[in-house]
């Protein structure tokens, strides 16, 4: 099942996960990262994207892209 039909993700940061049936809140850069996601972008794609959004450094988009990633597995949500 494609992780669109699995997740519903509000503008605000709500994120429901049908399967299960929890809410989450996420900040900014989880929203961000997580419409890229549901959008099918690259890890390359996601950290540019947050490098030019954010005004960050790749260092610091590739660890918030790994620390995210990392979370949502830990969720099963990926």
């Amino acid at each position: 099942m494609p992780l669109s039909d699995r997740i519903t993700l509000t503008e605000s940061g709500f994120l429901f996960d049908h399967s299960s049936g929890i809410t989450y809140t996420l900040n900014g850069t989880g929203t961000a990262i997580m419409q890229m996601l549901l959008d099918a972008k690259g890890p390359e794609d996601i950290i540019s994207e947050l490098m030019i959004r954010f005004e960050v450094e790749e260092r610091d988009a590739r660890f918030d892209l790994d620390q995210f990633v990392s979370q949502i597995r830990k969720f099963n949500l990926i």
